[in-house]
């Protein structure tokens, strides 16, 4: 249980926390990476990328999954809300991981922060990670953050604990930001990858 004052999952469900209010909790933050099992790295689009891509043909989604691994979109920041819970946050985009009520993953901007974008983050024996919703699902059937191997989202009530599409790797980035994210080189951070990896 976090501490006395701290939110937790339930606490958070059944309100509707703007960013002040859950932001006040705020915590430790990290830098890294999603790494999905399905074999994609978890990007965070801004809304004017996303339109651009989507006239072009492509997903045109604001959460989803790419091969890139130097993608300046897949740099996220772990915010810390209380013990096991967590936001995050694409640093280049400055939007928001959220799930909404039906299952799907979305980008949300600072004023639009709410009890969507906050997410329990469990370690499996694996090494994976496992990110579900605190504003919906259950304690038996909950929703996980899941990608497909298509890049595209999978909707967190169809998603399963033990599929592959719900696990992620985190890699950590313990260097500064570089001055051009589009380049960023993962260099040593990938050892924990390529360790862990399953073939």
């Amino acid at each position: 249980m976090p501490p006395e004052g701290l939110p937790n999952c339930p606490s958070l469900s059944r309100s509707d926390r703007k960013r002040n209010e859950v932001a006040s909790f705020f915590g430790s933050t990290r830098r890294g990476a999603l790494f999905c099992r399905s074999g994609n790295w978890l990007e965070i689009i801004d809304e004017r990328t996303s339109q651009l891509e989507a006239r072009r043909g492509g997903i045109g989604d604001t959460v989803r999954g790419t091969r890139h691994e130097g993608s300046r979109f897949s740099i996220l920041e772990f915010l810390s809300v209380a013990i096991g819970l967590v936001s995050i946050r694409g640093e280049f985009a400055q939007r928001y991981l959220c799930m909404d009520r039906d299952g799907k993953l979305y980008a949300a901007a600072p004023n639009n922060y709410t009890s969507e974008c906050v997410f329990l983050e469990e370690m499996m024996e694996n090494y994976y990670n496992l990110y579900s919703s605190c504003a919906y699902g259950t304690r038996r059937r909950p929703w996980y953050v899941a990608l497909r191997r298509t890049g595209r989202s999978r909707r967190g009530k169809n998603a399963r604990r033990r599929r592959k599409a719900s696990h992620f790797l985190v890699v950590h980035y313990d260097t500064p930001p570089p001055t051009n994210p589009g380049q960023y080189d993962l260099g040593s951070d990938l050892n924990a990858f390529y360790k862990f990896k399953k073939t």
